[in-house]
């Protein structure tokens, strides 16, 4: 067959020809025009380094198992060091930028090392990749790099030789670094112990003591730490910390529980255990705090307190000279320790026939006195013994009881300008021990006599007047006649008592009527009057009054409403004898009577002379005393459930205190965990506290007030308050398996040797049928290309050049087609 030739064909293929010479010139001379000569490497002094971000691919990706953070997150910055040990240290840091925020600072085309210096929270620095520098950065493959960090430099610092400024890409200055992190998978919880100081004087510890993270039974981590009180011990001063920390797995809640550690005889005070997350607020009485998942590092202080260590003191009374008398608890005196802080005194206890005995408990190193108030008609017989240096100490006090002799003399013949009478007293009239008071005494119109301290006894006392006259004398001096009342009891034999005698004189001839009006007060707290809150007359008391033109009918008669008996006013013969006595009610006692406003004594039953013209007041004080009744009540919560602990409701320390009434006694629950405060006046400001510095048993925290006001105590049945308290527990809780955890390697320091990375030679292409990394995105403009250096002949060409020579392409294709196309139109 002969060929034939077509011109149109021809010219298509010359077009298509010319077309496609032009754009390959076009492409390859613009990838000409950009190679780098490498003589401006001789200018560049300084370089910058750029560190790209990537975190675990989300979705994983096993070809690409990271991912780019791309421009902008400012989480992460990076700090250049200018030796190792200033790394390690973080001192003379030469520059310090953000990741892809922008390159660093010039920097030193010398040996440097690199740290990651910030990072969002819940991130772990995973380590460093560094590109061959020789080809495209943005082709640097570090999303390829493989999940177990197997091709990566693990080293928390990053070590730059020297020689890495001399890599082909990095002749420019431009040293580009890939630092990846992954999400923590473990945080650290710090175990700490604070103990508190109490202020006794006493350093308690060290002493170590345990915890435990109780995830489950199978992965329970335990460990101690040793802490002690500070020193000086004083008040509220916090001790130093002892922390230990530990890693866990921070998708999981954890029990941390402080375990037994304490030294031997230990006792919390109130309040403690204690502890707290972050230094947040103190949760009291728990040993176990619950520390909820999530990434962040916690830390536990667990705070203890010792009670106050105490010591007990004993105080013994002796009483002596007691002339048959057999004292009670209520002759015991009040005693006083000074400095009161931190002390308290039980009920006295009653150990031989006329002894006692107080036992207080006081601070360890407390080292002050003890004071004492006898009880009326009771005086110290001896000084206070010096205390003893080493505990139990002992101070022992004596008192012996006390009456009164007291002579009235009532002168109707001259009045209150009558002359001072003699009188002499047998019998029963010497201080307690036997020392005799002289006769005779004196005593006169309105001027009483009052013997000293008379010894109890069970010899009467006898008083006899001088010149006293009887009634026979009027027949020969129509003046005078004596009339002599004695006490319906004349012997002494109870202390606090007053024996008055009552000698008128009285006109012959006409004897005259007098009267008598008989009151009866309340004294609530005890001292002797009537003025204070809530005291006054009493009515519907019963008094029996006797003597000569007295009938039996109108002998027994109730106060009125005013707290009167007043049917005997008038109407009485002149030195009658009228003999009073009050009937006895449950739980009241006599605290004085008064005779027209002076004491006459504490008996109920008084003798009363009748004086003509005169209507006489005799007044009874009475104190109603009660009790009360203290129960304590233990119960123990675990995981919310209350039971009731009959072990631990005996031993509390109970304190009972009345400012009014000037009450202030402790006592300890028994066996029935229930403490009986009996004798008490019934004032209305009583408070009873349980000392929870002073437990019956550690660890309980009380359900009801601690304290409770306003009190008054009850004359029969007695006024009840409860105290409850329990102790609170929660079971741990118990997952069925926590995964062992890989911890991520410690971000210490280590040197990275010079020769770890691989310095690619000049020239070394890139191997054929490379798999492309993904292109970091830059903070405004593509991450910088690095150039290739090489021997083109073009010097450099700015990047509008190649656009030209691009566009000088795609016109010779478009000019071929068209020529193409116009011909086949034709």
């Amino acid at each position: 067959m002969a060929l034939s030739f077509k011109p149109w064909k021809s010219l298509r293929h010359v077009a298509f020809v010319v077309a496609i010479v032009a754009a390959v010139v076009a492409v390859f001379s613009g990838a000409a025009l950009v190679r780098d000569t490498g003589s401006a490497d001789a200018h560049v002094a300084a370089g910058t380094i750029q560190v790209h971000k990537y975190l675990p691919k989300d979705p994983p990706n096993a070809s690409a198992p990271w991912q780019n953070q791309g421009v902008g997150q400012g989480a992460w910055t990076y700090t250049v060091y200018p030796s190792l040990a200033d790394a390690q240290a973080g001192s003379n840091a030469i520059a310090t930028f953000d990741e892809l925020g922008k390159n660093s600072p010039s920097l030193p085309l010398t040996e440097l090392w690199v740290k990651e210096t910030g990072m969002p929270a819940g991130q772990d620095f995973f380590g460093w990749f560094v590109p061959d520098g020789d080809g495209d950065s943005g082709n640097d493959k570090c999303n390829q790099q493989p999940f177990d960090g197997s091709t990566m430099d693990r080293s928390a610092i990053l070590h730059i030789p020297a020689e890495y400024w001399a890599t082909k890409g990095n002749r420019t200055g431009l040293f580009h670094i890939c630092a990846y992190n992954a999400p923590r998978t473990v945080r650290t919880v710090k175990v700490c112990k604070v103990v508190v100081g109490n202020g006794d004087g006493l350093t308690a510890g060290p002493f170590a003591y345990g915890f435990e993270l109780r995830p489950s039974a199978s992965t329970a981590v335990s460990g101690s730490n040793a802490a002690a009180e500070p020193a000086p011990d004083t008040e509220g001063t916090t001790g130093a910390e002892s922390c230990t920390a530990i890693e866990v797995p921070n998708d999981q809640a954890f029990d941390v529980v402080e375990t037994p550690g304490r030294p031997s005889g230990w006792a919390d005070a109130a309040g403690y255990p204690r502890y707290s997350l972050n230094g947040g607020a103190q949760v009291e009485g728990a040993t176990t705090a619950l520390v909820p998942a999530g990434p962040a590092a916690v830390t536990v202080t667990f705070l203890n307190r010792a009670a106050v260590t105490r010591r007990d003191i004993t105080i013994i009374k002796t009483f002596a000279n007691l002339g048959g008398y057999v004292p009670a608890a209520g002759d015991v005196p009040a005693f006083t320790l000074a400095p009161a802080e931190g002390t308290s005194c039980e009920l006295p206890v009653k150990t031989g026939p006329s002894t006692w005995s107080v036992t207080c408990t006081v601070p360890y190193l407390w080292a002050g006195t003890v004071g004492e108030t006898p009880q009326p008609g009771w005086r110290e017989c001896t000084a206070p013994a010096a205390m003893v240096a080493a505990p139990p100490s002992e101070f022992r006090f004596c008192n012996e009881p006390y009456g009164t002799v007291r002579i009235e003399k009532f002168d109707g013949v001259s009045g209150a300008a009558g002359q001072a009478w003699d009188f002499t007293v047998s019998g029963n009239f010497a201080a307690p021990g036997g020392v005799a008071y002289p006769n005779p005494v004196q005593a006169s119109h309105g001027a009483p006599f009052v013997s000293g301290p008379i010894a109890l006894g069970a010899t009467p006392v006898a008083v006899a007047e001088l010149l006293a006259r009887d009634a026979s004398s009027c027949a020969t001096e129509n003046t005078y006649y004596t009339v002599v009342s004695p006490p319906a009891d004349a012997v002494i034999d109870t202390p606090v008592e007053v024996q008055t005698w009552t000698f008128q004189n009285v006109p012959c001839g006409s004897l005259g009527t007098g009267g008598l009006i008989i009151e009866k007060h309340l004294d609530i707290n005890g001292d002797g009057d009537s003025g204070d809150a809530g005291e006054g007359p009493l009515e519907a008391w019963e008094f029996t009054t006797s003597g000569n033109g007295i009938p039996a009918a109108n002998q027994v008669r109730l106060t009125n409403a005013s707290g009167q008996v007043a049917d005997y006013a008038s109407g009485i013969d002149a030195g009658t004898v009228v003999v009073v006595a009050e009937s006895v009610r449950p739980g009241y006692g006599i605290t004085r009577v008064t005779l027209d406003g002076a004491a006459i004594g504490t008996n109920p039953a008084s003798a009363v002379v009748i004086i003509g013209g005169q209507t006489r007041l005799v007044r009874y004080y009475n104190q109603p005393r009660g009790s009360l009744f203290v129960r304590k009540e233990t119960y123990n919560v675990l995981d919310g459930v209350s039971t009731r602990n009959l072990e631990d409701d005996d031993g509390w320390t109970v304190r009972v205190t009345s400012a009014a009434c000037a009450v202030d006694v402790t006592a300890r629950t028994g066996s029935e965990g229930a403490a009986t405060f009996a004798g008490l006046p019934l004032c209305t400001d009583y408070v009873i506290a349980e000392d929870l510095a002073l437990p019956g048993a550690p660890g309980y925290l009380p359900v009801t007030p601690a304290t409770v006001d306003g009190v008054t105590p009850a004359l029969s049945a007695g006024t009840e308050v409860v105290f409850v308290n329990e102790t609170r527990e929660n079971t741990p809780p118990r997952p069925p398996q926590v995964p062992t955890i890989e911890p991520t390697p410690t971000p210490v320091a280590r040197i990275v040797p010079t020769a770890t990375p691989t310095v690619l030679p000049t020239n070394t292409p890139r191997p054929s049928g490379t798999v492309f990394g993904e292109r970091t995105p830059g903070p405004a403009a593509p991450t910088p290309i690095v150039p290739r250096t090489g021997g083109g002949a073009v010097g450099p060409v700015s990047g509008t050049a190649n656009l030209v020579f691009l566009l000088g392409a795609a016109m010779g294709l478009c000019a071929g087609a068209t020529i193409v196309g116009v011909k086949h139109r034709h």
